[in-house]
């Protein structure tokens, strides 16, 4: 076999390029996963957007292929690109979320801020869908849970 066990990677390649073609003026430069060519942004929009941001210091902070930073590179005084994938955000949000529960329950005075944020919220939210009171529990009862 003339690309051994690379044959499928060429492939692939090879068909998101083409797709890429409709997104892309030349695209046989980039690497795209699927999903990453369904989600990068057509090369006229980053233009429009480039021209917009010309001069700035830009960090796009989910780059993605990085479409919009090809364009921004001519426009924009200084660019930088980065991207975390799904499970990576997913981990940061599970550390983040736990070292806030943490800090909230080891501060009485916090978790009570944090309790009158989310009241506030709720309220916010129900208020205009014609709720008139909300109530709020700091557990459920058993039988609820079940």
């Amino acid at each position: 076999m003339r690309f051994g066990g690379r044959a499928a990677v060429l492939i692939e390649t090879v068909l998101l390029r083409r797709r890429a073609a409709a997104k892309f003026t030349d695209p046989s430069a980039w690497l795209f996963t699927d999903e990453a060519l369904q989600q990068s942004t057509a090369e006229p929009v980053a233009a429009h957007r480039a021209r917009r941001l010309a001069g700035a210091t830009v960090h796009d902070v989910t780059c993605s292929v990085g479409a919009e930073l090809a364009a921004l590179r001519a426009q924009a005084s200084y660019v930088v690109g980065s991207d975390l994938d799904s499970a990576e955000t997913a981990e940061l949000f599970a550390l983040a979320k736990s070292a806030f529960a943490r800090e909230v329950e080891a501060d009485l005075a916090l978790r009570e801020r944090a309790n009158e944020s989310a009241r506030r919220t709720l309220r916010a939210l129900f208020f205009p869908l014609g709720f008139t009171e909300v109530d709020f529990v700091d557990s459920l009862p058993q039988a609820a849970v079940q």
